[in-house]
C-alpha cells in the first residue's frame, strides 16, 4: 500500500473487512455508538479510557505492591472485627442474667483487656472528633 491509498480502497481490499459477519458486526456496533457520538457522550467514554490508560502507565510495581498491602490490611481488619463482633454477640446472647450497670463497671475495673478495648474506642473517638473539628475549621476558613 502506498501513502496515498484511501480508506475506502483499504476497506475494499482487506479480506477481513469484507467478511459478511464482520460487516454485520460493524453495522451493529455503529448502530450502538451513533447515539453516543450524536449526543457528545462518546467523548466521556474516550476521556474515561484515557484516564484508565494514565493509571495503568503510572502503576509501577511499588504502587501495586503498596495497594496490595493496604488491601490485605483492610481485609485483615474487617475479618478481625467481624470475628470479634460475632464472638462478643454470642457471649452476650448466652448470658441468662444480664449484669447491672454497676456490675459492668466493676468488670471494667477488674478486667485489663476490657479497659484496653475501652481505651482503644476512646482513642478512636478522639481522632474522629479531631477530624471533625479540623473539617469545621477548614470550612469556616473557606467561608471567610
Amino acid at each position: 500500500m502506498t501513502e496515498k491509498t484511501s480508506i475506502s480502497a483499504v476497506v475494499r481490499e482487506h479480506e477481513l473487512l469484507n467478511n459478511p459477519s464482520t460487516l454485520s458486526g460493524m453495522e451493529s456496533l455503529l448502530g450502538r455508538v451513533a447515539p453516543l457520538v450524536a449526543a457528545g457522550r462518546f467523548d466521556n467514554i474516550v476521556d474515561l479510557l484515557s484516564a484508565i490508560s494514565d493509571v495503568v502507565n503510572m502503576a509501577d510495581n511499588a504502587m501495586v505492591e503498596k495497594l496490595a498491602h493496604d488491601y490485605e490490611n483492610l481485609a485483615s481488619a474487617a475479618f478481625k472485627i467481624n470475628g470479634v463482633m460475632r464472638h462478643a454477640s454470642d457471649q452476650a446472647a448466652a448470658q441468662d442474667d444480664l449484669p447491672t450497670l454497676w456490675q459492668t463497671m466493676r468488670r471494667l475495673n477488674r478486667d485489663e483487656d476490657a479497659r484496653r478495648g475501652l481505651l482503644m474506642i476512646v482513642n478512636m473517638l478522639a481522632l474522629l472528633g479531631r477530624d471533625v473539628r479540623y473539617s469545621r475549621e477548614m470550612s469556616q476558613a473557606g467561608d471567610s
